[in-house]
Order: C-alpha cells, then sequence, then structure tokens
C-alpha cells in the first residue's frame, strides 16, 4: 500500500505543482480508487520556500511537527486523517514563517510510540527534551542520532522497535536557496 501511494505521488508531483493540502486529497482520492479496504496511510506533505522561509504542511494523520526556535520547542499543531480511510476527505494546510537557526522535526509515529517493558510510550515530550538539550546549532544528523539514541535508551537493550522510526529535520539558515544535491535519493 505504501509503494502504491509513493508511485501516486512521484507521478503526481511531476506533472502538477500544488498546494500540500491539495496533494493529500489527490492521494485520498487515488487511494480510494484502489478499493483496498481496512488499508490507511498516515502522511505528512511539506513544502519549504528557501528563498521565503515559509514551511507549507498539511497532515493525514502524523504526529505534530515540532518547531525548536531559540532553545524552546513547540508542536506545530495541525490536525488530519490518514489517507485512504475516508472518501472525499478535505485536508487543511498552514503555513509557518520560520527564522534562521529554526529546527523543525517531522517524526513518525514510530519514534513518539517507542515503548519500554513497561509498555511505557517515548511521547512527545520527551522528543521535545531531547530537541531542548541540542546544543545551538547542532547539525541535523546529530540532532536525529541524538533522538534515536534516546528511543533506543527509553527501550531499553533488545527491545526490537515495533514500528518503522522516521526523522525529517529542517535548519533554517541564513541562505536564500536550498541545497538539494546533500538530500537522500528515495526511490
Amino acid at each position: 500500500y505504501g509503494a502504491l501511494a509513493i508511485g501516486m505521488l512521484r507521478e503526481h508531483v511531476v506533472t502538477h505543482n500544488c498546494p500540500p493540502a491539495e496533494m493529500l486529497e489527490t492521494l485520498n482520492a487515488r487511494l480510494q480508487g484502489g478499493r483496498l479496504e481496512a488499508r490507511f496511510i498516515a502522511m505528512l506533505f511539506a513544502v519549504y520556500e528557501a528563498p521565503t522561509r515559509k514551511l507549507t504542511i498539511a497532515n493525514a494523520g502524523c504526529p505534530y511537527p515540532l518547531l525548536l526556535r531559540d532553545g524552546q520547542v513547540r508542536e506545530m499543531q495541525l490536525e488530519g486523517i490518514p489517507l485512504g480511510l475516508f472518501p472525499s476527505t478535505k485536508y487543511e494546510e498552514q503555513t509557518f514563517d520560520l527564522l534562521p537557526g529554526d529546527v523543525v522535526v517531522i517524526a513518525s509515529d514510530g519514534i513518539v510510540e517507542s515503548d519500554n517493558a513497561q509498555d511505557e510510550e517515548f511521547g512527545a515530550l520527551r522528543l521535545a527534551e531531547v530537541l531542548k538539550a541540542s546544543a545551538p546549532g547542532a547539525a541535523a544528523r546529530a540532532i536525529s542520532m541524538n533522538i534515536l539514541a534516546a528511543t533506543d535508551a527509553h527501550s531499553g537493550p533488545g527491545w526490537a522497535p515495533h514500528d518503522d522510526r522516521t526523522l525529517l529535520l529542517l535548519r533554517v539558515t541564513e541562505e536564500a536557496s536550498a541545497d538539494y544535491s546533500r538530500l537522500p535519493i528515495i526511490y
């Protein structure tokens, strides 16, 4: 199901430059056409405009992204229903004005729901604490590694994750253009 959605997404972004909410609505409609019962996908779609430092987000059932600014963390609250559940679902989007030095963390539910032997979830509060402890100017890779290490420590030795642990970090710089050459290519 995920592969189907990725294929649809790739095909659509090549031919249509549309806002995040429209993208999620299109994907939802196409997944509904596939008629795969009891399947859904949690997804967040965002567009970052480096020259204006604006991040536009639409959410389809993912945990809220977190914004680290000046040592403080806040949730970028935006609700949404996972893709594939209901036909004609409408999605909202919000645009956030970012500042140089800001870090946006998009974490899958596998991060916040990482549990331990006592069935305690890692949770958004622990994730926020890891972010607050990040050194000013820390590289995105270092922050990511700290988050993964914290979830591993929370779960304890020998405790395997029950879900994927996916992170996407955006560090806002003074530069007015983006260097996409350092991004991973996902096929």
